[in-house]
């Protein structure tokens, strides 16, 4: 998908909210048909740090000169309910390797690793 959309040859790109996080394309323009995603628990509003990581899509620094984000909404969300998605604080992520998560769940490295190496994504550590 990324070769095709990179050399034209697929010129629109279609998402889930969750694949939109995980998309690393420069767009021109990304429209939002709803001010929502899904998740584990239905439907939940756009948090400022979802909006913000999928519409930082569009006009890439050094590959476009500007870019636009456009939400669609029905008459349902209030105004402020979407100037909260807009322009609110980003949420502070916090990355489930960190040391005070893998202590309290028990989780280490050692899963991600082996992935890592069993998909031939990293063969040496000269690869990390």
């Amino acid at each position: 998908v990324e070769r095709a959309y990179r050399s034209g040859a697929c010129r629109v790109l279609a998402a889930t909210s969750t694949l939109a996080a995980g998309v690393n394309l420069p767009a021109r323009r990304v429209i939002f048909r709803e001010p929502y995603k899904y998740a584990d628990k239905g439907k939940t509003l756009l948090t400022p740090t979802n909006y913000k990581q999928m519409a930082g899509r569009a006009g890439r620094a050094g590959i476009d000169s500007s870019g636009e984000s456009i939400l669609i909404c029905t008459q349902k969300y209030t105004e402020a309910d979407l100037k909260g998605i807009i322009n609110g604080p980003d949420t502070p992520i916090k990355s489930c390797f960190m040391e005070e998560h893998l202590r309290k769940n028990g989780r280490g490295m050692r899963k991600p690793m082996l992935e890592a190496i069993c998909s031939g994504a990293v063969r040496s550590t000269e690869d990390i």
